[in-house]
């Protein structure tokens, strides 16, 4: 994920027009798991109680479909506050995994996408 709305290398995908099972637990953001609100191939967007600066590296688990994966690193990219809820930002987090673990991720969210209809 590239900073900004209009750098964008993947296509973002809302969470509700995708029907997507992602949940992520950032322990150094909140001690409750964290739905994002929307997803790319290249990271998400979550609403967290707190004001992360950007280039924070984070380690963090993710559950897509629920297959676990807990070797996620996730470098925040963009911070955006919440005007309507003081204390709390959106954020744009970039993912990595290694190897293995971050392709069977990316063939997934394909495979998840093209059943939802929003990927050809």
């Amino acid at each position: 994920m590239v900073s900004g709305p209009d750098k964008r290398q993947f296509l973002r995908h809302p969470i509700g027009l995708v029907m997507i099972s992602l949940k992520l637990e950032i322990p150094k953001f909140a001690d409750f798991t964290i739905t994002p609100k929307d997803v790319s191939m290249g990271g998400v967007k979550v609403v967290v109680p707190l004001k992360p600066s950007v280039g924070d590296k984070i380690q963090c688990s993710v559950e897509l479909k629920g297959t676990r994966y807990e070797n996620c690193r996730a470098e925040v990219a963009w911070v955006q506050e919440i005007e309507s809820e003081p204390g709390s930002c959106e954020v744009g987090l970039a993912l990595d995994m290694e190897g293995d673990e971050r392709a069977h991720f990316h063939e997934a969210m394909i495979e998840h996408l093209k059943d939802s209809g929003n990927l050809p």
